[in-house]
């Protein structure tokens, strides 16, 4: 993600019109019984054959766009205002116009595609036609960043139960502080067996090291866990082999769930990361999973708990990412691994002991995703937390934007720079198979909503993706379902992976 995503998560919120009452109960499974003029499988763009017709519906030729306006844009099955919705949409979002129902002489309700794959209908007040977005200055041209980091200070001791070893000569203390009474000094390599852990003032980690002559306290960022047996074997990885998308916090209530998923199948997509926590909204997602994960995998969709740790205090943010996999829904259904995402505290020492502990508590097997940088990123280059995250998580999720300018990018640009960001974590970390699941870019920077004249082409996406598959990637996924284009839907549904 932007590491102002958090920011821009926040302006979305406020300016989605998102529903006081729960969606409407979702519709059965599209397929041959779909309402006369609903929604369907649209595997290019196409008005609804004559036999479904409504009345007063002419056929448009799809080259028109309709544009979302500002103040509640909803995307229905039929021309009905009780029709059910199929999604609400961002405001701005485009949506190709495959015809119309007509009232008085003038457009009532637009036939539309969605997604790439489905058909629904849209009222005519609610959409702008032709008037495209304007493009505006991003958060850093005007001076916006994100909030301020308030470190959570001394916090502990938590119970731990594993070992661990010096990395460097360590000071071993009677208590988790600098300031604490000297037992004595270690030297790297020294093993023993890790009964607790906890934070100092600046909430830096600790941990407490038991050895045969007594039990102390040494500074976390001279001593590593090491990995339960099993750690990243690769089993984990392969849940997420193929194509992925992943939903934002203030999209995720918008979609009904089935359409939602239906959509994804037709795509072809394995896996959904969904936006469900972070260290200042708590668990903010559990309503929308509960009605998410029982349909994804009923159609066979992994889903990945996408988070924000901020690591002003860790260990509640591993309390947090704990629960979050423990967390089931009412028929005992729950995410299929966790992915999360350090761009506000990114000193490596504390997502080294973050990632550690996670690990620790949650065993092996648990698929567990690093969202990092390139390499060649600048953010990356001064606080390279993949190189602390491989061996304890299962795969690296490079974001890979490289639409940062206000222009196009060629084929050739886009192939390169993914390709060198699998090639480069690879060899920054050693292992030149290790599972590696680039982030592609769906959304454009100098959009008003996301969404503008420089969100990524079809080619674009398609080089993207044909980077990641040429470099031995596991999967690819994208940035974000609400901000995607038709010409990116249409390009992630055409690619086999």
């Amino acid at each position: 993600m932007n590491p102002l995503w958090p920011a821009l998560v926040g302006l979305l919120l406020a300016l989605a019109v998102i529903p006081g009452s729960p969606p409407p109960q979702a519709p059965p499974p599209l397929g041959a019984s779909a309402p006369a003029g609903g929604v369907a499988l649209a595997p290019a763009p196409q008005a609804t054959p004559a036999a479904q017709r409504p009345p007063g519906y002419h056929a448009l030729d799809g080259a028109q766009t309709g544009y979302a306006r500002r103040g509640g844009a909803y995307v229905r099955v039929a021309p009905r205002a009780d029709a059910d919705q199929i999604s609400q949409v961002f405001y701005d979002t485009p949506l190709p116009l495959l015809g119309a129902v007509d009232e008085a002489g003038s457009p009532a309700w637009y036939e539309v595609e969605l997604w790439g794959v489905l058909r629904g209908w849209i009222r005519a007040a609610e959409v702008s036609v032709d008037a495209a977005p304007e493009a505006v200055p991003p958060p850093w041209e005007r001076g916006e960043s994100g909030p301020r980091l308030t470190l959570a200070g001394a916090k502990g001791p938590a119970p731990l139960a594993t070992t661990g070893h010096t990395t460097a000569p360590a000071r071993w203390r009677t208590a988790p502080s600098a300031h604490a009474d000297l037992i004595d000094e270690l030297p790297a390599g020294r093993q023993g067996t890790i009964t607790a852990w906890a934070t100092d003032d600046d909430s830096e980690a600790w941990f407490q090291l038991a050895l045969d002559e007594g039990s102390g306290w040494v500074y976390g960022a001279n001593l590593t866990l090491d990995p339960p047996p099993g750690t990243a074997s690769g089993a984990a990885a392969s849940r997420l082999a193929g194509k992925g998308m992943w939903v934002s916090r203030p999209f995720l209530p918008l979609a009904n769930p089935t359409y939602l998923v239906q959509a994804a199948k037709a795509l072809g997509l394995t896996h959904l990361y969904v936006d469900v926590a972070s260290s200042r909204g708590g668990f903010y997602s559990r309503d929308a999973l509960a009605a998410l994960l029982p349909v994804a995998h009923a159609a066979g969709l992994q889903v990945v708990g996408w988070l924000w740790p901020t690591l002003e205090d860790p260990l509640a943010d591993v309390a947090l990412s704990v629960d979050l996999a423990h967390y089931t829904t009412p028929d005992g259904q729950a995410l299929d691994g966790l992915a999360p995402d350090m761009e506000e505290r990114m000193d490596v020492d504390q997502v080294r002991a973050y990632i550690q502990v996670l690990r620790t508590l949650l065993g092996p097997d648990y698929l567990l995703v690093g969202t990092v940088f390139p390499p060649d990123h600048s953010y990356a280059r001064r606080n390279p937390q993949h190189r602390v995250l491989a061996g304890w998580v299962d795969v690296l999720a490079p974001m890979t934007y490289w639409s940062e300018a206000r222009r196009t990018f060629s084929r050739n640009e886009v192939y390169r720079y993914v390709s060198r960001a699998v090639e480069q974590l690879r060899l920054q970390i050693g292992d030149s198979t290790y599972p590696v699941a680039p982030i592609g870019q769906m959304y454009d920077t100098f959009g008003r909503n996301g969404i503008g004249p420089y969100s990524p082409s079809t080619t674009e996406i398609t080089a993207a993706l044909q980077a990641s598959k040429d470099a031995g990637a596991l999967g690819a996924s994208f940035f974000q379902w609400g901000t995607a284009t038709p010409e990116e839907w249409r390009a992630l549904r055409d690619f086999a992976w």
